[in-house]
């Protein structure tokens, strides 16, 4: 956990903006780190309160599974799964690895002439792949879409 103190990004660098909040880029342990923040409001009900920090909750403690996760078929997860860092409850905020080539909705859009038929391929079979261990944990990502899917990496010889 962390203590609002202990966060360290501006309202001014958001990189997205979606259904559950914003998120901002910021720094975490000497290191780049994306923080997504819940739009909870003051007049908002207990109950809707609640279920926000459940969602986020669960995120964060899937994110933590998975990098536990050594299952055969997949011996390292930091390939396809950003690390979490932890939550701060006051703001309600998710804190983990920053993905520095942001999305892949972005990729994609910015850089469609520049990739390899081959570099497209081993992106489906990570993400094929990253569905596969989600589901082995019983867990189903109702948000897929090339906007939610973060690039680390954007060579075939990268670590990740």
């Amino acid at each position: 956990r962390f203590s609002h103190a202990e966060l360290r990004y501006s309202g001014n660098d958001t990189i997205g903006d979606g259904g559950f909040g914003k998120v901002y880029v910021g720094e975490c342990e000497d290191q780049a780190a994306a923080f997504k923040e819940s739009k909870l409001r003051q007049h908002d009900q207990v109950t809707q309160v609640l279920r926000i920090f459940r969602e986020l909750r669960q995120e964060a403690q899937v994110l933590k599974e998975v990098a536990m996760c050594n299952t055969s078929s997949v011996s390292h997860r930091s390939s396809f799964f950003a690390r979490c860092f932890g939550l701060c409850l006051r703001p309600l905020v998710l804190v983990s690895e920053f993905a520095q080539h942001k999305s892949l909705n972005l990729l994609l859009h910015d850089h469609h002439d520049d990739l390899s038929r081959l570099y497209l391929v081993t992106v489906a079979m990570e993400i094929i792949t990253g569905i596969k261990v989600l589901h082995s944990m019983n867990v189903v990502w109702r948000d897929m879409k090339p906007g939610n899917i973060l690039v680390f990496h954007t060579d075939l010889q990268g670590d990740r």
